[in-house]
């Protein structure tokens, strides 16, 4: 944030390697009592503060607001969908155990389905029944489990 802020000091004023504590207690202002938050001086100065803040703010503002609506529909709105579906589903073994079987099932069912399809089409070009009707019946039960 400092470096945004001050980009002439990206460094936070301190330069690379260590930081000797000596020097900053050494600094006019340590170990001196705060300045009266209703001193005129100070107010203005947190004024001035506040003013320079919002500038600083406003400057940026018009590129976030440009990046809002393809961070918040590609972003936030799938990960809240998704955070709804996952609060159902059980944590620990049970969780674990529930997701295995989930994706066992839809795999099944896919594959029952595309055998289905298939032994459809197969049947439409002979001209009889489907050969792939009976092999998917099968599939589908052996894969039902409970």
């Amino acid at each position: 944030m400092h470096e945004r802020l001050f980009p002439d000091q990206a460094d936070g004023g301190f330069g690379p390697g260590e930081f000797d504590v000596r020097e900053m207690l050494l600094s006019p202002s340590w170990g001196q009592p705060r300045p009266d938050k209703n001193d005129p001086a100070v107010i203005a100065e947190r004024a001035r503060g506040r003013e320079w803040l919002r500038g600083v703010i406003a400057g940026h503002l018009s590129a976030l607001r440009a990046r809002e609506p393809g961070l918040r529909l590609g972003s936030d709105e799938p990960s809240r969908a998704a955070a709804v579906e996952l609060a159902l589903v059980p944590e620990g073994a049970a969780g674990a155990n529930w997701l295995r079987y989930e994706r066992m099932h839809e795999l099944a069912f896919h594959r029952a389905y595309k055998a289905l399809v298939g032994g459809a089409r197969e049947g439409r070009r002979d001209g009889g029944r489907p050969r792939g009707a009976e092999r998917t019946r099968h599939v589908a039960l052996r894969h039902h489990a409970p």
